[in-house]
């Protein structure tokens, strides 16, 4: 059992480290990027892009400049640009294109994708781009000085983080990276290659399923529609089975639209997932195909 007051030590004994920068180490270690200075937490990754194109983008974008995304992006790293845009008089633009190295000055995340608690989120910046961009917002922990004249800001991190911070959920993300570091990534990304090519496999002998995105090296994600079958249909007849999918538009509509479709069904497989779960969701996917599948028609 653990007491409050010795959790409550736990946790200011994190935060200490947490200021001082060591807490930071692992997400900086996990990105490979620059000084652990560099990273500032957020909530997740539609946070930090805002805070980018707040921070930064309503200092730096003028009249007529050119925005580029691609037809992949999330809603979250399109929505904000477009605002930005509205706002500045900048145009958006479409890449086609697969970038590979980038030399970003922004690079963001989100905890949850990794295992780790949802709410928590890291913002990557360059040294010399976080030194010159203004803070979002006010409050404690990221100043200086207060006088009712002027305040002085504290250098990044800490500019960018103002109030009380997600400790709890910072800490769990730090011991999610430990986690996939221990596992290997290489061990990772194998499994569920692996996984991936055996569900693609399995699928494509159920009639009228059709996978959306075959990318040679695409991730361990398995979307697809059923003929004659509406998304919501299917993915509520498999949770009924015990199958965990995803259905909907999946805050990608551009690209799905750009596939033909407007929702799919997605199977994300991870570490934790197996063949023997794979075997079940195709085996579920039969059953509602051949008619096995009562009170849907």
């Amino acid at each position: 059992m653990l007491f409050p007051e010795l959790f409550l030590g736990k946790l200011n004994k994190q935060k200490r480290r947490l200021g001082s920068g060591s807490a930071r180490e692992n997400p900086r270690r996990f990105r490979n990027t620059g000084a652990t200075r560099d990273i500032v937490y957020v909530r997740g990754a539609t946070q930090a892009i805002n805070r980018v194109t707040q921070g930064w983008g309503r200092r730096n974008i003028q009249e007529d400049d050119e925005i580029v995304i691609t037809w992949l992006e999330h809603h979250a790293n399109i929505v904000p640009w477009q605002m930005l845009c509205a706002e500045k008089g900048a145009i958006l633009r479409i890449a086609p294109v697969d970038v590979q190295a980038i030399g970003c000055d922004f690079y963001v995340f989100s905890g949850h994708k990794v295992f780790a608690p949802t709410g928590i989120g890291v913002v990557y910046g360059k040294s010399e781009v976080l030194d010159n961009m203004p803070p979002w917002q006010g409050g404690g922990n990221m100043i200086q000085d207060v006088t009712f004249e002027k305040t002085l800001y504290q250098p990044p991190p800490q500019r960018f983080e103002a109030g009380t911070g997600n400790i709890a959920d910072a800490v769990g993300l730090s011991a999610a990276i430990d986690y996939l570091n221990r596992v290997g990534i290489a061990n990772v990304a194998r499994h569920e290659h692996m996984l991936l090519t055996y569900a693609t496999a399995a699928v494509q002998h159920i009639p009228g399923l059709h996978i959306i995105g075959t990318a040679k090296e695409k991730a361990s994600v398995l979307s697809f529609v059923m003929d004659g079958f509406r998304t919501e249909e299917i993915g509520d007849y498999l949770n009924r089975n015990g199958i965990a999918v995803r259905g909907g538009h999946h805050c990608a509509q551009p690209i799905l639209r750009r596939f033909g479709v407007e929702s799919t069904l997605r199977a994300t497989l991870a570490l934790y997932n197996t063949c023997e779960g794979v075997d079940a969701l195709v085996a579920a996917l039969w059953d509602l195909r051949q008619g096995r599948n009562p009170g849907l028609a």
